[in-house]
């Protein structure tokens, strides 16, 4: 795809342990600007915000999925309730591309269901939801990832509601 550079761009690292995301913009005299994004989180009974998100999704036993550091701290807290119930999902990025399925309760989860919940996550939770709706997404990639893997991270970025997607690897992303 050819590139608007007046258009604003998000950049994502869907990362196996951590997500990040920041946005470029293009000032009138050409300068292009980059801002780190902060994502709202849920952690420990408040709300702050924070550069990287956890990648990691909790189901609680009502069903509803939560990531970042709301995951972290209800999965802190079944192991010191010495709850036996696996109720999270993590390090999943290591399962795209393949047709792997992980069970919670009674219900299958695959590594795209997964990587949407965080993708939604940041889009829902930063300064992309107060954003015009036309503008570029790049995730980064590993380089090493084959087709079956390219196509699950693309699927999981239309799921999660972005739109105009590329996916740079990463040593292409440093560069950029």
């Amino acid at each position: 795809m050819k590139m608007d550079e007046t258009k604003i761009c998000i950049g994502i690292d869907l990362g196996t342990t951590n997500t990040s995301a920041a946005y470029s913009t293009l000032s009138v005299d050409g300068q292009i600007s980059v801002v780190d994004l902060e994502i709202r989180q849920k952690g420990r009974g408040s709300q702050r915000t924070f550069d990287t998100l956890p990648s990691i999704m909790y189901v609680k036993e009502d069903g509803e999925a939560v990531v970042g550091r709301e995951a972290i701290a209800l999965k802190e807290q079944s192991s010191i309730d010495n709850n036996k119930e696996v109720r999270y999902l993590e390090n999943v990025k290591r399962y795209m591309g393949t047709q792997q399925k992980f069970l919670l309760d009674d219900k299958t989860y695959t590594p795209i269901d997964v990587a949407t919940e965080v993708l939604k996550h940041v889009r829902n939770y930063s300064q992309i939801k107060t954003m015009k709706s036309d503008y570029y997404t790049i995730i980064t990639v590993p380089a090493n990832f084959n087709t079956d893997q390219r196509t699950d991270t693309m699927e999981a970025a239309r799921r999660a509601g972005f739109e105009n997607i590329e996916l740079y690897d990463e040593p292409k992303a440093a560069i950029l």
